[in-house]
């Protein structure tokens, strides 16, 4: 009796403790259309409504033609926010999407959109172990957006950002989510920053970011600027621990082991 009673209050506890991410799709979000190939394309919107967080979160496509046959299953991982993870690797991953936190994705297809007569979906995911947040901070500069256009009249836009944290970032990547008037995602575009290069263990990028360091992107869409009712920006990037760096900038900043000095 005291076995049962105590396996009851586990089953208890454990359902208390662990919840589970939900991910649904904001179905007013989706814009079917076709790219510059006259491809099948689909962009939308996911949200967790769960109360766990998930990673690696991935929208697969079932096309099919006017027979009911199955003539593509493309797919995408979402745009979400950073996440640090992982009980004996720190891993870190742009794909999570935390409870209420909403990720945006585009879908490219190979199969001309006027063959596609149906389509359903399928979203899979990862829950994390021991996840952990990011320590860095990288922040739009709102007063540097420039919102403007190239010359087929689609929007351009240009930017800077900065590293407001303590500790260098890499990989910083900038997305611009274009929305209509009716809230449908017209266009989801992105562009790596023109930053500070640093050299990792097995890689050189231009793309970095130290402490207090600000950098430039410019970012082309395929949408015409009179259509765009609204943009929301999204920053991802990847952490570096000091001992990882090797070399700052040239005519910057330079560091070995760790060790900050100016040149």
């Amino acid at each position: 009796m005291r076995g049962k009673a105590l396996l009851l209050v586990f089953l208890l506890l454990g359902g208390l403790s662990y919840g589970a991410p939900e991910i649904v799709l904001v179905k007013e979000t989706l814009n079917e259309t076709a790219d510059v190939f006259g491809d099948f394309k689909l962009l939308g919107e996911v949200e967790n409504r769960g109360d766990q967080p998930a990673i690696y979160v991935k929208i697969t496509l079932i096309l099919k033609d006017k027979d009911g046959r199955v003539i593509g299953t493309p797919f995408s991982y979402v745009k979400g926010s950073n996440l640090k993870y992982g009980r004996y690797f720190k891993l870190q991953t742009d794909t999570c999407l935390q409870p209420g936190e909403k990720g945006f994705f585009e879908i490219y297809t190979d199969v001309k959109k006027e063959k596609v007569a149906e389509w359903d979906y399928k979203i899979t995911w990862d829950v994390p172990e021991e996840p952990k947040p990011f320590e860095s901070e990288v922040v739009l500069i709102e007063e540097s957006l420039n919102e403007t256009t190239d010359f087929l009249g689609d929007l351009k836009v240009l930017g800077e950002v900065k590293n407001t944290g303590d500790i260098p970032v890499a990989f910083v990547e900038v997305t611009v989510i274009c929305r209509g008037r009716d809230g449908k995602i017209l266009d989801i575009a992105e562009s790596f920053i023109d930053g500070s290069k640093i050299k990792l263990e097995i890689v050189e990028t231009d793309t970095g970011l130290f402490p207090g360091e600000v950098g430039t992107f410019e970012i082309d869409t395929l949408v015409k600027k009179e259509l765009v009712a609204a943009c929301e920006y999204r920053l991802t990037w990847r952490e570096v621990e000091w001992g990882e760096v090797d070399v700052k900038p040239a005519g910057k900043l330079i560091t070995t082991w760790g060790k900050l000095k100016l040149r």
